[in-house]
């Protein structure tokens, strides 16, 4: 050769060419050995780092869904609290207008029997007005008997002075 690995170098015995070149040879096949090795493991440590990087993502959207998650709870939290406040108040509502229907129910009942006791007064009183009317008309009936007979012992009384004369 050219003087480079491999080159047989002239002055030795054929023995020790075979041998150089047979070390030689098995170099370049664990050179190649060593190569494929290489490339192997690159290939490894490739599917490594494209595995460590998709695992990467996904505690990245685990985290972000895990967040989100976190967030949506604290939302639902608030609005089953708002819910739960709004049930009291409606709670406390409805039993303040129980006790305001009962009250009107009641002061309409009251209302209902004052309405009753005063138709009856009326009533008894109108019965009344109208015996009393009644007995006025008998009165006026007899005050006018009572006038007619005056005016006629009046005439009499006239008629009598003036035969004594």
């Amino acid at each position: 050769g050219r003087g480079g690995r491999g080159a047989v170098v002239r002055g030795r015995r054929g023995g020790e060419e075979q041998e150089e070149c047979g070390c030689q040879l098995l170099c370049a096949a664990q050179l190649e050995e060593a190569r494929g090795a290489l490339s192997l493991s690159e290939q490894g440590r490739d599917a490594l780092r494209r595995e460590q990087l998709e695992a990467e993502r996904r505690l990245r959207e685990s985290r972000d869904e895990g967040e989100g998650l976190r967030r949506e709870g604290a939302e639902l939290r608030r609005s089953l609290a708002d819910l739960a406040k709004e049930r009291d108040t409606l709670s406390t509502s409805n039993t303040q207008l129980r006790d305001s229907l009962r009250a009107a129910e009641s002061d309409r009942i009251s209302v209902k029997r004052q309405c009753e006791e005063k138709e009856q007064k009326l009533a008894v009183m109108e019965e009344s007005r109208a015996a009393s009317e009644r007995e006025a008309g008998e009165l006026r009936a007899g005050l006018r008997e009572v006038e007619r007979s005056r005016l006629e012992a009046r005439r009499e009384l006239q008629e009598l002075r003036r035969q004594v004369k």
